[in-house]
């Protein structure tokens, strides 16, 4: 889950949006191979991290989405 990567506890709410760079750091603990990163449902801000390089650079990441409107990315 990459909410376990936060610096700090959140919500996950508008108010008290999940760090996108718990989503880095949680693709970086991944084995060099890849793997799937899920994400919690929730809001996220993810103006504090570069996810695309993150992505770019681990092409054999997925992210899983949780939650009613769960998406693959």
């Amino acid at each position: 889950m990459a909410s376990a990567y936060a610096s700090s506890p959140h919500m996950g709410t508008i108010r008290d949006p999940w760090p996108a760079s718990a989503i880095g750091t949680a693709i970086k603990a991944l084995p060099v191979a890849g793997g799937k990163v899920m994400v919690d449902a929730g809001c996220w801000d993810l103006g504090d991290a570069d996810l695309e390089w993150d992505l770019k650079n681990n092409p054999g990441v997925t992210l899983q989405g949780q939650g009613f409107h769960a998406s693959r990315i």
